[in-house]
């Protein structure tokens, strides 16, 4: 299942949290959510049976300009937060692992700086 939203925020263990407009141009997020299934079938079993066993997340982010924030974030562990509605606060929210950070220079428009990340735990769905 994914999602794609367009407000993000980031905090680390600390407490310490940027909202999108500090940490600067954030347009697009989007996140997958997934789980690992193991095969239990069976002797006899005429169908294939399947048992989920973990659970994760990872996503993007994007945003139009470049700084060394994220790259200085990379291996780090921070709590994310993903908006899906700012203004009703509707919200997922978990810690991830930033694993990339690439910077966009093309001729024709303004620079932008993907970043990756992983889920390290479970992600939380929040309201208000």
């Amino acid at each position: 299942r994914g999602l794609v939203g367009s407000e993000m925020c980031i905090r680390d263990r600390s407490g310490a949290y940027l909202q999108v407009s500090q940490v600067g141009g954030f347009f697009d997020w989007e996140v997958e959510i997934s789980v690992d299934n193991a095969d239990a079938t069976e002797f006899g079993d005429e169908w294939r049976k399947s048992q989920p066993i973990v659970k994760g997340f990872s996503g993007r982010a994007e945003r139009w300009w470049a700084d060394e924030a994220f790259l200085n974030s990379l291996g780090q562990e921070k709590l994310i937060v993903l908006y899906v509605d700012e203004n009703s606060g509707y919200r997922y929210e978990g810690y991830a692992l930033f694993e990339t950070d690439r910077v966009n220079v093309p001729v024709d428009t303004l620079i932008d700086e993907p970043i990756t990340f992983q889920g390290d735990g479970q992600l939380y769905y929040r309201s208000g």
